[in-house]
């Protein structure tokens, strides 16, 4: 697995996409859920039907900068609504 950051207190399952997180001064973007990888079939035949569902997420830097363990995470709340489809 590669794992890029690996958060302990936060439940990414209830993350969809744009929703984003800030954690230090660094501010990601959810992009969607990231499946797991049909080569680990290979190591075992279903493995990767045991991790469905819980890899985790990926997403895309908005604002760069240093990590560090221990930061603080926070949902970032947006003042943007999406229009109304209503007519």
């Amino acid at each position: 697995m590669r794992e890029n950051i690996t958060l302990e207190e936060f439940r990414l399952a209830d993350l969809a996409p744009d929703d984003r997180l800030a954690i230090g001064e660094v501010e990601l973007a959810v992009t969607g859920s990231c499946e797991p990888c049909s080569k680990l079939d290979a190591l075992r035949p279903n493995l990767s039907s045991e991790f469905q569902g819980r890899r985790g997420v990926l997403a895309k830097v908005v604002r760069g900068g240093e990590l560090h363990v221990g930061a603080s995470i926070s949902l970032v709340v947006s003042d943007y609504l999406p229009a109304s489809t209503d007519s």
